[in-house]
């Protein structure tokens, strides 16, 4: 058989799993290359744009045009790809903070995500396929209002915004770390044991983390302090003391954190310690709350 990179492989090789899978699977030898193989393949297909011709569910293509009618999920496809192959893999459901999450809720049951473990090379691993292939731009709710420092007097009304749909390839989300997984996700509690950390964390504990962006892993940072992404200020002032949150940033220069963090006023590092306040500010009736939301 001929031997393709995941992106060359000819659509009629996805109308039957033996044909697809050994394919993708021709001179690999690891567990890790051949979920790799999978996942660029899967990747690389743009589901929503095939064409609708009559084929079995029972084949990779049949599953697709069922996953463009809404009904599949890429978790679910994946994990039939995988155990074809006799690659262990779990199908984890729970809730997410995805791109309509908004800073402070802490009511995520309707937010709801489904993603894989994979075991992988003697250890299992987290792949996010949707998250991973498919992304919401420009999304926003338009309820906050953006305040600049005082000596400025700006203030930001954000509008709403629908967005719109991406299509690619984000290796974040490809064998995440289980640390940095749970910022985002968290596995239904009959399923905790899949966010494969020795201490699960809470379902209160996940809501009141702060929002943390994946550039906030890629460039290595680190909260050094606080853990609570939304800090009370009754009088409209924060509290000086126990309420600010440190970030370690190591080898990054400070232009790129202003960057990362769309923090527009200086940034001080003193012994590689970055510190600097992230807000995002909004009034409902007379109370003030600061909801950090870290990129």
């Amino acid at each position: 058989m001929s031997i393709f990179h995941p992106f060359q492989i000819p659509q009629q090789y996805s109308y039957s799993y033996e044909i697809l899978l050994d394919s993708l699977l021709t001179g690999l030898s690891t567990d890790l290359e051949k979920v790799r193989s999978i996942f660029i393949w899967l990747g690389s297909q743009r589901i929503k744009y095939l064409d609708d011709v009559m084929s079995d569910i029972k084949t990779p293509f049949g599953y697709m045009l069922y996953m463009k009618n809404g009904n599949g999920t890429f978790a679910e496809f994946f994990a039939q790809l995988c155990r074809f192959i006799n690659i262990p893999c779990v199908i984890v459901r729970g809730i997410a903070k995805g791109a309509r999450y908004e800073v402070g809720d802490d009511d995520l049951y309707d937010s709801r995500s489904i993603w894989n473990c994979v075991f992988i090379d003697g250890e299992w691993r987290i792949i996010h396929c949707h998250w991973a292939f498919t992304g919401l731009v420009g999304y926003n709710h338009g309820r906050w209002t953006t305040l600049e420092a005082e000596s400025r007097g700006m203030i930001d009304h954000q509008k709403p915004s629908g967005g719109y749909q991406v299509f690619g390839i984000d290796e974040f989300y490809f064998l995440t770390d289980p640390d940095e997984f749970c910022y985002f996700c968290l596995p239904n509690e009959e399923m905790k044991r899949w966010q494969l950390m020795e201490n699960p964390w809470t379902y209160q504990k996940f809501v009141s983390v702060p929002f943390l962006h994946e550039s906030f892993f890629l460039y290595e940072m680190n909260l050094m302090s606080r853990e609570k992404g939304v800090i009370q200020a009754p009088d409209g002032q924060v509290p000086s003391q126990g309420q600010a949150i440190d970030v370690y940033s190591r080898g990054v220069q400070q232009g790129l954190i202003s960057e990362i963090l769309n923090y527009r006023r200086p940034i001080r590092i003193i012994h590689d310690i970055m510190k600097a306040t992230f807000i995002l500010l909004g009034e409902e009736e007379e109370k003030l709350e600061v909801n950090l939301l870290i990129y």
